[in-house]
């Protein structure tokens, strides 16, 4: 994804060095990049617009300050000489007045000392690692295979991850010895010392008020919140689903008279397409249906989607990849604005349930709890570890709940009760880490997320419970400022808005016929092969349906010698590729399997299409 990249300390740079270390981070045509530095170390960017704004040096040309997120063109002097007298001394300060999503670097090019910032997201990822006297900066891990000198080897407890919860937890990364800098940190490097702070901590500190001001405050600060992030941009682009966010994101755009491309996708019965389908023609704007049945260039497709994802998520995140392939004509001049991180963050949206609002819960509970609920789509079971070695498997079952107990400690500081540090080990993990993994659009666009703002946060965090479960105040800001979207079906309940808020009874009832569907592909072998409508991926569908994806997975996990053979068992992997010729539906297993194995292959080739 664009970002960062840097080399700070250690030998002088060589000739040509950046460029070298720059050039495998633009995956197309629309990228630029630069870089900047001197003998103790250089900086670089890569991405979607141009470098300039955002890699400057200071008025008396000894910093040189490289910065990645909202705004990047406005106001770049004035940044940087803000930055250069504050990113050590009053980081949080600074973080506040930068806002929004955000990544700075500053080096000083006479001593050497270096800083680096993310925001309370860390939406902008860069990963780090000290190798001697140096300590390199990415905002992919490939761009690490550049140095010749860099030490690359798997991380096998990241695959372990992977196969416990989804997405590596914490810092951890799938290049062993390489980090993830966590959300609102301070990396700072000197003489061969580094040093990661926190700067800032959520504290959870409820507080009541009159329900029609909260609504009012909280729409003022969104409003504003979606101005600054795409003030300049006359066009936008906005994927939209049958939820509430991407209803909310649409909505002020059209009160802002933006110019806008909506879209959704999913295969050509998806119910939840449909929805969305209604909800763009409810709101004023031509609906647009990507669809998802065939795969474009599929082998191309996945082997990019698995680049993209370095191995930390399922492969089939390839779908989105597919989904962007079909907007390729689209300039990359319009702004992309997501809504990923609307439902489970910092809006009115919880993690939390109200029974868990107690005090007295055991450091044991806790850890069940959060796995019971929050990995319950993994867990622990035998038919998940099935494909793995038998050592392997034991080592995943072993660390399951040690890894989230190791974790929790530092989330247990945010308020006594427990739904609160359940709510804030969630937002660190299953949003800041799995939501910026499998995020591959912004490889895309240049994008914004105007539901990650500080402001916003800070928000919630005194938001009372009572209109943060079930998004009351969400559907209440829809109804009062966005009528249009609120009498628009939500495809979870297949009621609008408005009925909800009333206390309708939600009409969306589970299929019989989706039980009868499934048996009926397994008895004719996969010939039988409807989508499922609930389901917008269908990434099963998608398998039988596709010869391309089918040939590049019994070829990539039928190989007499893949690089994964230690980890995971063939011999069951070959059983569930027979199975899924036969209809059965394991391509979920098999992408996990397909993630880790394609990564090692392109790590091992150097290059993507490997």
């Amino acid at each position: 994804m664009p970002g960062i990249v840097g080399r700070i300390g250690g030998t002088p740079p060589l000739p040509g060095e950046s460029t070298d270390v720059l050039r495998p981070l633009k995956h197309f045509p629309f990228y630029d990049s630069a870089g900047d530095g001197g003998p103790r170390g250089w900086l670089g960017w890569v991405g979607i617009g141009q470098a300039g704004p955002r890699l400057c040096r200071d008025a008396a040309g000894r910093h040189v300050v490289a910065y990645h997120g909202d705004a990047a063109t406005q106001a770049a002097a004035l940044r940087t000489e803000d930055v250069v007298a504050n990113i050590a001394r009053r980081p949080a300060e600074l973080a506040d007045r930068l806002g929004g999503s955000f990544a700075v670097a500053c080096l000083d090019l006479e001593s050497g000392e270096f800083h680096f910032l993310t925001d309370r997201f860390a939406h902008h990822r860069v990963y780090y690692r000290r190798v001697g006297a140096s300590l390199y900066l990415v905002p992919e891990l490939k761009a690490c295979l550049a140095w010749p000198e860099f030490p690359i080897a798997a991380d096998d407890e990241a695959l372990r991850d992977l196969v416990n919860y989804g997405y590596p937890l914490g810092d951890r990364t799938s290049l062993a010895g390489v980090k993830l800098l966590p959300p609102a940190s301070h990396l700072s490097f000197r003489d061969g010392v580094e040093r990661v702070e926190r700067y800032w901590q959520p504290q959870y500190q409820p507080q009541e008020g009159d329900d029609d001001q909260l609504c009012e405050e909280g729409h003022r600060i969104f409003a504003e919140t979606f101005a600054q992030k795409t003030a300049g941009a006359t066009r936008l682009v906005i994927p939209v689903s049958g939820g509430l966010d991407s209803r909310l994101l649409l909505g002020r755009a059209v009160a802002e008279s933006k110019e806008i491309l909506p879209y959704t996708y999913g295969h050509a019965r998806s119910r939840e397409a449909r929805v969305a389908c209604a909800v763009m023609r409810a709101m004023g704007v031509p609906p647009r249906h990507i669809r998802t049945d065939e795969f474009v260039a599929p082998a191309d497709t996945i082997r990019r989607g698995a680049w993209f994802a370095e191995g930390m998520v399922n492969a089939g995140v390839a779908g989105l990849a597919m989904v962007q392939s079909h907007l390729m004509d689209e300039p990359r001049t319009a702004l992309f604005v997501n809504g990923i991180y609307g439902g489970p963050t910092n809006f009115s949206n919880t993690y939390h349930k109200p029974e868990e609002l107690v005090d007295d819960m055991t450091r044991e509970q806790k850890v069940a709890r959060i796995g019971a609920t929050m990995f319950r789509h993994q867990m622990r079971t035998p038919g998940n570890y099935r494909k793995l070695r038998p050592e392997f498997a034991r080592s995943c079952h072993d660390a399951y709940d040690r890894e989230i107990e190791r974790l929790l400690p530092e989330h247990e500081t945010v308020s006594p009760l427990f739904g609160h540090q359940k709510d804030a080990f969630y937002l660190a993990n299953r949003l800041c880490r799995f939501m910026n993994q499998v995020d591959i659009n912004r490889h895309y666009w240049d994008e914004v997320i105007p539901l990650t703002s500080a402001k916003l946060f800070d928000f919630y965090l005194r938001l009372p419970e009572r209109l943060k479960f079930k998004r009351l105040l969400h559907r209440r800001i829809l109804a009062r400022y966005y009528p249009e979207g609120a009498r628009a079906e939500v495809y979870t309940s297949g009621l609008t808005v408005l009925e909800e808020l009333a206390g309708k009874t939600p009409r969306v009832k589970k299929d019989a016929g989706r039980s009868r569907q499934h048996y009926l592909s397994r008895l004719t072998l996969g010939r039988y092969n409807p989508p499922d409508p609930e389901d917008y991926r269908s990434y099963d569908y998608i398998y039988r349906r596709n010869r391309g994806v089918r040939r590049l997975y019994e070829e990539v996990l039928g190989d007499e010698r893949p690089l994964s053979a230690d980890l995971f068992d063939y011999t069951v992997v070959r059983e569930y590729l027979r199975k899924c010729r036969q209809g059965s539906g394991l391509f979920g297993a098999l992408s996990t399997i397909m993630a880790w194995e394609m990564w090692l292959r392109q790590l091992k080739a150097r290059r993507w299409d490997a």
